[in-house]
C-alpha cells in the first residue's frame, strides 16, 4: 500500500465521507475536498443540504468547501448541487468548468466551491474572501490552462440553479 505523504499541516482521512466529517471538530478545516463517485455518479448521501451544512460546519471562517460533480446535459446534478450549495453558502457558491460544459453540450466535471462567511470581529479589515472570485486574474488563469475553463459566481448561481429545489435527506 502506498501511503501519502506526511505534512504537519495537512490531514487525509479516509472512509465513508459523511461518516468521518461526523467526527471532525467544529470550525477547524481550512478546506473540505469531496472527490467521491460510484461510477459515474456521486452517492446521494453527500449532495444533500444537511451534508453540506456539516461541512460548512467544520470550515473555519473564510474556509472553502470544493467539490467535484460530474454530470450530462440537461445538468440536472449540477442544478441540483449548485442549490444545494446555496441553500448553506448563499452567494458564496462559484461553478468552474470548460465553457462547453456549462453551455450544456456534454458530459464533463464541474467543479463546486462554497466559501464559509467570514463574521468574526477579529478579521475586520481583511480582505472580502469572495473579492477574489470575481477577479480578472482568476478568470485570465481560468482561461489560460491548458483546457480554459470559466468560473460562474455569486449572484449568477442562483441563475445557473434555475428553479431546482436544493437536495435533501430522505425522511427517516
Amino acid at each position: 500500500m502506498v501511503r501519502p505523504p506526511r505534512s504537519p499541516r495537512l490531514r487525509l482521512r479516509t472512509g465513508d465521507a459523511r461518516e468521518v466529517l461526523a467526527t471532525l471538530p467544529t470550525g477547524r478545516s481550512d478546506v473540505v475536498v469531496r472527490d467521491v463517485f460510484d461510477g459515474d455518479a456521486t452517492p446521494p448521501h453527500v449532495t444533500t443540504t444537511e451534508f453540506v451544512e456539516d461541512v460548512r460546519r467544520v470550515l473555519r471562517p473564510g474556509g472553502v468547501y470544493l467539490a467535484n460533480c460530474a454530470d450530462r446535459p440537461p445538468l440536472h446534478r449540477l442544478r441540483a448541487e449548485v442549490a444545494t450549495f446555496r441553500e448553506v453558502f448563499g452567494d458564496a457558491v462559484a461553478v468552474v468548468a470548460e465553457p462547453a460544459l456549462l453551455r450544456s453540450r456534454r458530459y464533463g466535471n464541474f467543479v463546486l466551491a462554497g466559501i464559509a462567511p467570514v463574521e468574526d470581529e477579529r478579521t475586520e479589515g481583511t480582505q472580502d474572501p469572495l473579492a477574489d472570485l470575481g477577479s480578472a486574474a482568476l478568470e485570465r488563469a481560468l482561461r489560460s490552462l491548458s483546457v480554459p475553463a470559466r468560473i460562474v459566481h455569486g449572484p449568477d448561481t442562483k441563475a445557473l440553479a434555475g428553479s431546482t429545489r436544493p437536495l435533501r435527506d430522505p425522511m427517516a
